[in-house]
């Protein structure tokens, strides 16, 4: 709930357009709140949301579940208290209804693939990096570094170049610390709330 919370808030800051901004004045600041917004707003961001919830749980039936209730308890948290600070107009929710869809259908199997990146082998090697490659590809997925459409304010367009920097950037670096640390994975210290790692693997495995 802390990461829901964190994201859902941080990337609404973000996406206060100040009036100033939209006469064409304050254009550094607009380049740094849009650079720093499209990185929270990232597809790769809020899928981390559901991969990281399906790391905290022990089954991956759980996994799958609480990956689709991680992503759509941050896109309510977003909206309604954007709309309830006006930052959004009224019946926002309903018209980004294809996020809530697109949160059901995909955030299930990044809860799983974050329940498999928990475990440790040479699959959970790999699921630890969906998020990093994730990052990598987004850029060139979403042609961040075109200069499409053209003609487009100067903060528009090289906020979008410097927020695919910093996705590769992130990217880059948390996969080679995840092959850095190899099929073994991280080690988890045990917890007084739910054992360790280690015991929830083997309580799923024993399940």
């Amino acid at each position: 709930m802390t990461a829901c919370v964190g994201l859902a808030l941080l990337s609404l800051l973000f996406n206060i357009t100040l009036p100033a901004e939209l006469e064409g004045n304050l254009q550094a600041w607009s380049f740094v709140r849009k650079s720093i917004g499209n990185v929270l707003n990232s597809g790769t961001a809020w899928a981390a949301v559901a991969f990281y919830a399906g790391w905290k749980m022990a089954k991956p039936w759980t996994a799958f579940l609480v990956g689709i209730g991680a992503a759509v308890a941050t896109l309510l948290i977003h909206y309604v208290v954007g709309s309830a600070l006006h930052i959004y107009e009224a019946g926002e929710v309903g018209m980004n209804g294809i996020w809530f869809q697109a949160a059901v259908v995909l955030c299930g199997p990044m809860g799983l693939v974050g329940w498999l990146a928990a475990r440790r082998g040479w699959l959970s090697l790999l699921a630890r990096l969906v998020v990093p490659l994730g990052a990598i590809m987004e850029p060139f997925v979403l042609r961040k570094f075109d200069n499409y459409p053209p003609n487009r304010p100067w903060a528009v367009q090289y906020s979008d170049m410097t927020s695919g920097v910093i996705l590769i950037v992130l990217g880059v670096l948390a996969a080679g610390y995840v092959l850095r640390r190899g099929p073994a994975g991280l080690r988890h210290t045990r917890g007084r709330a739910d054992g360790g790692i280690e015991k929830r693997a083997t309580e799923s495995l024993a399940s």
